[in-house]
Order: C-alpha cells, then structure tokens, then sequence
C-alpha cells in the first residue's frame, strides 16, 4: 500500500476471512490507528499494543493451507495465520508503511538530536578510514539519546518511503542511511584506496607474485551490495550440510541467499 494511504488519519483494521475465523488460528484482529500514537493493536485472546520501536522484522510464509504474517518485537513473536497469499502480503506491506509513518514522524521532529546524529556520522565516515556495515552505522546512531536516533536506527526503516521534503532537510551526512548507493560507493572507494596502499604486497608476495586467478580474487574483494534488500552485503556462508552459499549479512531481517557456482573463481573473503 502507498504511504500516503496510512496518512489519512482513518484506522483499519485486518483479520482473516469468515470460514477461516471459526478455526482457533484464525481468532485474531489487528488494527492500525494513527491515533494510537505509533503503537499496533493486536487482539488475540486479549489486547496488546506493540510499539513501532520494539519491532523488529515482519515477514510472511506458506503453510500447507494458509499464509501467515510474523511479527517479531523485541521479547515476543506474534503469528497472524489463516490469510490468502494476497492478503498476506498487503497485510505486511501496510504494517512496513505505518512502520515507517511513525518513523518519519519522530525524524521529523527532534532536529536537535539529529544535529548530535550528524556529528557521529560524520565522526567515522570523513577521511575514508574504514569499511563501513550497516551495523557500524547504526552503534553510531545509537550513541545519539532521544526517539529520532532509534527510528534512524531502526531494522524496519525503509528509506524508500521518505517522503521528498523530509529527506530534502536531513544533514548530507544521512545520505550514509538514506541512499543505499552512497555507503556502497564509500566502501567500494574505501577497499580500492586499501589495494592500491598495499598494491607492492599484492605484486610480490614474499618474492612470488600472483597468479592472474588470485589476482582477480583480490580484485574482486568487494563485497557485493545485496540485490534483495539494497542495504546488506553478500557473503559467503555455509549450511549445517557443509554446502557454501552467499546471504546477505542483514539476516534474519533479509533472507536473500544465492548459490555459488562450481567453477567460480571470484571470492568472497569476509565470512558472516
């Protein structure tokens, strides 16, 4: 659903269809209220008010039968089951935009922390002097006290829903959080900057120089920017069996794998 739809100020209300109610996974109702001031009402067995802040991820999965919608915050997880494939998916889309409603808002009106925001980030990303993960981005966010910081900081934050004028008036230093592209460039200058101060290494290893297949494997050390997700980087991995495989580094919050293929020679140097 389109932000500006959660904007309307009119509460809405899901819960599964008739036939799926008299099943006892399909007694529950939940309501997002812009006047709950950034809180979700979930009915199930008795009300809960879940805090925007206190989620974590929202995702959706198949049963044999029904669809189902799992919200996680922190300290509890709540399975909202029984929904057809679409209203499962519209439901977790207008949860991610009331989500981000609520974010945007708390951005929107403490501009004094995001000045002490702008300060850290600029802090550790001027000179170029370390690769930099969504992760290390955020402990530096979290320093900042007040409500902007942790909605700045947020797994849930989607950048692509900022509306234009919010985004307009936020310090150059946000584009680190607000465009995916910008940290990607930063890193990729960052790694190219480091091979070329190590480049008489890289040329003659103990008196040995590379092969052209490790050189292209050092060249190609770069983590590549997760396609799915846009914020996480791929990395190699492996399952319980042993099988290699790249996911994203923002797992659980994005579950983006791929294969590796067998005669690969490109490779990954940073496990997750």
């Amino acid at each position: 659903m389109a932000l500006s739809k959660l904007l309307s100020g009119r509460a809405r209300t899901y819960r599964p269809g008739f036939l799926a109610r008299m099943f006892p996974s399909g007694k529950w109702k939940l309501t997002l209220d812009p006047k709950l001031s950034g809180r979700i009402r979930l009915s199930q067995g008795g009300d809960v008010d879940l805090s925007c802040l206190d989620l974590v991820s929202v995702s959706t999965s198949k049963a044999l039968l029904w669809h189902t919608v799992e919200i996680r915050a922190r300290g509890r997880t709540d399975n909202l089951s029984s929904l057809s494939g679409d209203a499962s998916e519209q439901l977790a889309a207008d949860l991610h935009a009331f989500i981000n409603t609520h974010l945007f808002d708390l951005i929107g009106t403490e501009t004094d922390h995001l000045l002490d925001v702008d300060t850290r980030l600029r802090a550790i990303t001027e000179g170029n002097r370390q690769y930099l993960a969504q992760a290390d981005l955020g402990r530096a966010i979290a320093s900042v006290p007040g409500s902007a910081a942790a909605a700045l900081s947020h797994p849930l934050l989607d950048p692509q829903l900022m509306p234009a004028g919010l985004k307009a008036s936020l310090p150059a230093s946000f584009a680190m959080l607000t465009d995916p592209g910008v940290r990607h460039a930063y890193n990729e200058a960052f790694v190219a900057a480091e091979l070329r101060k190590f480049q008489p290494f890289f040329d003659d290893l103990d008196g040995r120089s590379f092969s052209d297949q490790q050189r292209e494997a050092i060249e190609g050390a770069a983590l590549r920017q997760c396609p799915v997700c846009l914020v996480g980087q791929m990395v190699e991995k492996r399952n319980k069996n042993g099988t290699v495989f790249h996911g994203c580094n923002q797992f659980p919050d994005c579950r983006h794998s791929e294969g590796v293929p067998a005669q690969s020679t490109a490779h990954l140097h940073r496990r997750a």
